[in-house]
Order: C-alpha cells, then structure tokens, then sequence
C-alpha cells in the first residue's frame, strides 16, 4: 500500500508565498546555471609553456554552479513539489534525482521508466533502475 503525506497548505499565508518565491527562485537559478553551461569551455588557456605549447586550465566553475543548483534544488521540499508538479525531472540534461524519486515512488515504476523513455528521458535506463531500488521499488512490482 502506498503511503503519501499529505500536506496542509494555506494559500493566503505570507509563509506558504515566502516558500513557493523561494522554490521558483532556485529553480530559476538553476536553470540560469544550466544556460551558463552550455557555452562554457571545458579548458581555458592558461597561457604558453617554454616550447610554445598552450597550459591548458579546467573551467569547472560553470558545473560547479550547476551542480550547486541542483543541490539547492533537491534540498528545498517546495521547489522538489513544483518539480514534481510539473513533471521535471531533468533540468537540462541533468537529473533531479529527488524528483525522480517523487514521481517514482507515487507510480508504477515500469509505466514510469517506459513514460520517461518515450519523452525521450536523457538519463541512463540503469541510473534510474538504481533510483528505484534505492526507493524500494522494483520493477514490475507494484506498492
């Protein structure tokens, strides 16, 4: 049987707003991230060595930023809920693996993968197989 938690929300509070701002302001964040990402370089001239040869230096800072953001992310239960709500579990070409979590734990995880595969998902089949029984579901079994 699955259990769900059920959640009070006061939609006129100055609290549930403060969350939901700050939910979509991560998200916003990481999606801001991810465009940094795409253009960067993975090295970075680092000037010239005595033979004439480029140093090259590695610009991980936009995937350091990226991969911070997603942690933001995956640590803030509202922005994980608007994830979930819309069904996001990628930002980019990256996984968000608590909202795969969530949606794998509230569905049947066969009819779960086959949906993401069929939407063309970029995460790897095993990643997300590995996902599942980390949640304790296996597939073809149903909670």
């Amino acid at each position: 049987m699955t259990q769900r938690k059920i959640k009070h929300i006061d939609g006129g509070s100055p609290e549930y707003w403060r969350q939901r701002t700050e939910g979509f302001r991560l998200i916003n964040q990481a999606e801001r991230a991810y465009a940094r990402v795409q253009p960067a370089p993975q090295y970075k001239s680092g000037g010239y060595d005595e033979d004439g040869d480029v140093i090259p230096i590695e610009n991980l800072g936009p995937w350091d930023d990226m991969g911070a953001a997603i942690e933001a992310i995956e640590a803030n239960e509202t922005a994980v809920d608007i994830l979930v709500a819309q069904r996001r579990t990628h930002l980019g070409t990256w996984p968000i693996d608590a909202v795969i979590r969530e949606l794998a734990a509230s569905r049947d995880p066969t009819t779960w993968l086959t949906e993401l595969q069929a939407r063309g998902g970029t995460c790897r089949l095993s990643r997300l197989s590995n996902l599942l029984t980390a949640c304790g579901l296996r597939a073809g079994a149903r909670s």
